[in-house]
């Protein structure tokens, strides 16, 4: 009995050396696999640069999604430092010689409501598409510059969580096309610039077809310089107008492109005028809703005729 005892605990020790040796490969396995070898921390030396690591996210959400969680919002500096190149939505490009593809149709002396996207029914204001990121990767800031005009356009995210969204540099380029020329900047123009500056101020406050007329301030606005060349013509890179306008070719920064406005067709005018009327009611309903009665303070005295009030019907 006792050799037969001494036998099995002999083999259930061999077992046990099995099990141990079999055990110890396979956490030798899994540490190769889960990366806890030296090889793997040499892989972990040679990461991917941001850039393309960002490319490989973005394919499988659409580069170009609304809403935030699909991928990092980067500020310009770090585009600049993981040489990251920076894709503009397709919806603000210019337009495509081959059609087919939605874009943004706008007369920029007009507000952004009044925006229009390509495939939408022609009475109707932009708003699909409005929350997509402008950019792919995601960026904080943008900034533009144009032919048609010697100052810089600053972009920055509405939400810094989401970058900056086509609405957003819709919105901003109609808030700088409506702020005020300094004199300085119009004493420095050429003469023909000059005359040509000031029939667009004149032009595009009279009673003509396609423009504001008396809604503009009567001061002279930046709008008012991009002289028959007021149509949105797209967003594209150009390194050259950039080094020229800023010295040196700066991340995130594009040129706004302006096209030339051409006297419009009857129905331009009728589909025109029908948009301003649904914008006009909308803005109206807006109004009396934010109009309505309010309880904007309490004083002592209403306390106490109320309190009066009540004790007024408990005695009846």
């Amino acid at each position: 009995m006792g050799g037969g005892m001494g036998g099995g605990m002999g083999g259930m020790g061999g077992g046990m050396g099995g099990m141990g040796g079999g055990m110890g490969g396979m956490m030798g396995g899994m540490g190769g696999g889960l990366g806890f070898g030296a090889g793997a921390f040499g892989m972990m030396e040679q990461q991917q640069p941001l850039s393309r690591a960002i490319g490989q996210v973005g394919d499988r959400v659409g580069q170009f999604e609304e809403g935030p969680n699909y991928g990092p919002v980067l500020e310009p500096f770090l585009i600049r430092a993981v040489r990251a190149h920076v894709r503009l939505n397709p919806l603000v490009h210019p337009i495509a010689e081959t059609g087919g593809q939605p874009y943004l149709k706008w007369n920029m002396l007009f507000p952004s409501n009044q925006c229009q996207r390509s495939d939408d029914p022609v009475h109707l204001s932009w708003a699909k598409g409005r929350g997509e990121p402008a950019t792919f990767p995601r960026i904080t800031f943008i900034r533009l510059v144009s032919e048609a005009f010697p100052w810089v356009i600053n972009i920055t995210a509405s939400n810094r969580a989401i970058g900056v969204t086509c609405g957003d540099l819709i919105d901003y380029v109609s808030r700088d096309m409506y702020n005020l020329t300094s004199q300085a900047e119009f004493e420095a123009l050429q003469s023909a610039k000059k005359r040509s500056t000031t029939e667009a101020y004149r032009h595009n406050r009279s009673r003509a077809n396609g423009v504001p007329g008396g809604q503009l301030n009567p001061g002279m606005l930046r709008l008012d310089w991009l002289g028959l060349d007021t149509m949105f013509g797209g967003v594209r890179e150009n390194d050259r107008l950039v080094r020229r306008v800023c010295g040196d070719v700066l991340p995130c920064t594009f040129e706004l492109v302006c096209v030339r406005r051409y006297p419009m067709t009857a129905e331009e005018i009728r589909n025109q005028e029908l948009m301003q009327r649904n914008l006009s009611r909308e803005s109206d309903r807006s109004a009396r809703r934010s109009h309505r009665p309010t309880v904007e303070s309490v004083r002592d005295e209403d306390e106490s005729g109320t309190a009066d009030e009540d004790d007024e019907d408990e005695s009846e």
